[in-house]
Formats: structure tokens, sequence, C-alpha cells
């Protein structure tokens, strides 16, 4: 795959842009986080550490098009017990770069082993949010004994197919890239209304801009289907696990889900 000079951008300036952004997200974060470059064979993984260097490792693998950033409401208490490992999900928007697209779901398999044998990890927890639920679930039922325990937060494609409602409501943003139609998924999908405290607001509307610049000037390179698990691949998911979904999810029925 011949990869231009900026790539995974489209452009220099495009690279720039999502850079300047990424760092703004990560100026929000209450803990200042180690960002490391861990290659791979399917590419250079970037990640954001925090926490004490002997706490239990923490894999945090964030939703789509979100990259690891998102996860600064939750970074505080979580780094103060385990070491975090927030990851820019390869090939997704970051600042990981893949070698080549990521096709299929065994890749990122083998990509999170490689990445734990980097580390130098035997196992981790891992929690996920969305995509990063349905990746956690998947790496857990492929690698169990790399796996301690398991935090699913509304694991997209895992319990039930994907609402098709909530398919069509990101159409706009696949064919029209830009700030006006990220903004407005990103609110329907979420309970922003009901919050009052502006702190979530900021975070919320930073991590909106970084994701409509990744819209625009990124590359597509993840291009794995997530198929809904089965029951029986449910019934042997061995690690401890908590799921976490909220009343009012639009990714599914949530008491569909659970039940």
């Amino acid at each position: 795959m011949k990869k231009s000079p900026t790539f995974p951008f489209k452009s220099a300036a495009g690279r720039a842009a999502y850079h300047a952004a990424y760092q703004r997200m990560l100026s929000l974060w209450p803990a200042r986080p180690e960002p490391i470059d861990v290659p791979t064979c399917v590419g250079s993984t970037h990640i954001n550490v925090c926490g004490p260097h002997d706490g239990p490792p923490l894999f945090l693998l964030h939703g789509f098009n979100v990259s690891s950033t998102m996860w600064a409401a939750n970074i505080g208490p979580l780094s103060q017990r385990f070491r975090t490992y927030a990851i820019d999900i390869i090939g997704d928007f970051g600042l990981s770069i893949p070698h080549w697209p990521i096709n299929t779901v065994r890749s990122l398999m083998v990509w999170l082993t490689d990445l734990l044998d980097a580390l130098g990890l035997a196992k981790a927890h891992v929690m996920g949010m969305s995509y990063g639920g349905w990746l956690a679930a998947n790496f857990a039922l492929h690698a169990p004994h790399r796996v301690d325990k398991l935090v699913l937060l509304a694991p997209g494609g895992t319990l039930l197919s994907i609402n098709p409602i909530f398919l069509l409501q990101a159409v706009p943003i696949a064919l029209w890239p830009n700030h006006y139609f990220t903004n407005y998924f990103f609110k329907w999908a979420s309970v922003h209304r009901q919050i009052d405290d502006p702190t979530y607001h900021t975070l919320f509307n930073a991590m909106i801009d970084q994701a409509a610049i990744g819209e625009r000037y990124f590359k597509r390179l993840l291009r794995t289907i997530i198929p809904k698990m089965s029951d029986t691949q449910l019934r042997h998911l061995t690690a401890p696990t908590l799921l976490l979904i909220g009343r009012q999810e639009v990714l599914y029925n949530p008491v569909r889900a659970i039940n």
C-alpha cells in the first residue's frame, strides 16, 4: 500500500488541525498523560498512559471516531488506582498509524495481543465503550487468558444489532463530513440537555470538535463489520464482567439488551 507523507490524514493541514484538537482535548484531562507510541505488527499504536507504575493495568478502548481522549471525565478516578492505557484504536481516528486498512476482526485481535506483548503485560483489565466495548468483548472471547476483568459500556453490536435509526442518523456525516452534522448526531445520541454541568459540556463540545475534524481529514481505514455476538459466544465469556447501559441508550433497545 503506497502511503502519502501525511498518512493517515488527507493533507498536512488536516493533520495539523486534528493534532491541535486532540491536544485541546488532552488539556482537559485532570491527570497529565504520558504519551507513548508502541510498534505492533499492524502498525504504530498511540497510547496515553496514566496512573501508578505498579497499579493493575487497565486498557481503555474508546467509541468509534472519538479517540482515546474521550476518557477525560473518567481518567482521574481510574488512574488513582490503575495503570491506565487509553489506546487510540488502530485504523480509527487518533494518533495510531496502521500499516494498512483494518478489514477483519482477526486483525484487531492480533493487534491487541501484540500490544499486550509489546508492553510486557501477561493480562489486563479491559474497559470499552460502544465500538470499544464490542472490541473488548471479542478480545475476551478470543484470548480469555489475557483479560482479567471486563467492563462493557453500552457495547456496540455485542448484545443486539445496532438500531437502524442510529445508522440512518449517522449517514449525513458520511456523505457531508462537517461540524454541523457531527454536532447534530452527537447531540441526538446523547442526554446532554439533561446535564447541568459546565465541565461536562466543555468536554462534550471539545470531543465533537475533534471528531468533526477527523471526519473531514482522516482516511477511512477501519473497515470491519460489527457482527452481533451469538448467545453461544456470550456464554463463553469467562472474565468477570460489568455491563452498563443507560436507560435512554439509542444504539439499541436497552431493556432488550439487558434481558
